[in-house]
């Protein structure tokens, strides 16, 4: 698989443009880290209930609950942005922003800190997801965007 990859990359790469690997890259690994937010605390669910163990099931539900919704329903303001300000802006603005909500998760003290978290990254999934994709889709050439978003 990795090599198929590679094959393609090479036949879509033009003389003198080194940035579409670069923009291949960090597009695919904003929207590769995005996706596994909306599933990963559901691994995750028996340890944040060792971690908090005052916390009701609810609470805890909306620790995953609060990511989802946020996520979703900002989805195309997210994307009307970043047509309107600028692919690349949005793009950095909402992986600093689902850093920073990270970073919240990460140093949460209370259930209702990482809620606040989850929302924040939440925010920037939203902005971050659809400019990745108007990102790669920028740097591929029109006969071979469905084959680079594919991959």
């Amino acid at each position: 698989m990795h090599y198929a990859i590679v094959s393609f990359m090479k036949k879509l790469a033009h003389p003198g443009s080194p940035s579409l690997w670069q923009v291949f890259a960090i597009t695919s690994l904003g929207a590769f880290v995005v996706s596994l937010d909306l599933s990963i605390v559901n691994v995750a669910f028996p340890a944040l209930a060792k971690a908090f163990p005052d916390a009701t099931r609810a609470q805890l539900a909306w620790v995953i609950t609060a990511y989802s919704i946020v996520f979703g329903s900002l989805l195309v303001i997210g994307g009307r942005s970043a047509d309107r300000y600028g692919l690349r802006r949005m793009f950095f603005a909402g992986l600093a922003a689902f850093t920073l909500g990270s970073a919240l998760c990460g140093i949460a003290p209370t259930v209702a800190l990482l809620i606040a978290g989850r929302v924040l990254q939440g925010v920037g999934a939203a902005f971050a997801l659809p400019s990745s994709v108007g990102l790669l889709l920028a740097a591929v050439p029109q006969e071979k965007r469905s084959q680079t978003v594919a991959l």
